[in-house]
């Protein structure tokens, strides 16, 4: 639909109410309304168009679960400590989380937010990278790690 018409006819609902399926996020789509008449002395007349409005949907909010999560230890470079309580207390531990991302489809990804909660106190709650997936929850350590992409993503100062 065009900003001031022409207009065309997409709906003829008989209740009070209609959703418009199959819009794209960030389009701007313009309407009108007009009622017609189908029963009694006016049959087969409409009223003139409503003043038009505008709406541009919005992308949907998607949540994931990690579907992994591993601690790593340089003191510990071959041990593996499975789904433990992720740790970090130092720089010489790491902690890895894998999620399965699905239900994007074609839509435009605008954010992102990852929510961690804090146990233990700390000056600093370190720097947080990207990594490939190939690694494995029941089998990584600190030397099968993936290397992760040298550009910091965000950091965290102190935590409470």
């Amino acid at each position: 639909m065009v900003d001031g018409g022409p207009y065309q006819t997409f709906a003829c609902p008989s209740g009070t109410s209609f959703v418009d399926t199959g819009l794209v996020n960030g389009t701007t789509y313009y309407y009108t309304v007009s009622a017609a008449y189908t029963g009694g002395r006016d049959k087969g007349g409409e009223s003139a168009n409503s003043v038009q409005v505008s709406a541009t949907p919005q992308g949907s909010t998607l949540t994931f679960t990690p579907t992994a999560d591993a601690t790593i230890k340089r003191g510990y470079p071959d041990t593996n400590f499975g789904s433990a309580k992720l740790s970090v207390k130092s720089p010489t531990v790491r902690f890895l989380i894998k999620f399965t991302v699905s239900g994007v489809g074609t839509r435009t990804v605008t954010g992102a937010n990852l929510r961690l909660w804090n146990v233990d106190p700390s000056n600093g709650g370190g720097d947080f990278h990207v990594s490939d997936t190939s690694w494995d929850e029941s089998t990584v350590t600190w030397n099968t790690a993936p290397a992760y992409n040298s550009a910091t993503v965000t950091s965290l100062g102190s935590v409470a």
